[in-house]
């Protein structure tokens, strides 16, 4: 299926990197895109584009959001 435009429904993850040296990033409601050729990941995010990072040393951590519904609280697991 070709498609010109992104959805809602492709930003429903929540994504972690860890670098090398211990820091991380954390995005919500994002997908990444891996490119081996030039050993880079892209992360594209709902509402805040896109961020390209080194692929060597990036450890990535793809998260879904669990909904649970008790009684009337509801809330999110991460």
């Amino acid at each position: 299926m070709k498609r010109s435009r992104l959805s809602v429904e492709e930003f429903h993850h929540h994504l972690k990197l860890t670098f090398q040296d211990g820091s991380f990033a954390f995005f919500y409601y994002a997908f990444y895109l891996e490119d081996e050729p030039l050993k880079e990941v892209a992360v594209f995010t709902e509402h805040c584009g896109y961020h390209i990072f080194p692929l060597s040393g990036t450890r990535l951590e793809q998260l879904e959001s669990k909904w649970i519904d008790e009684d009337t609280d509801a809330s999110v697991s991460i």
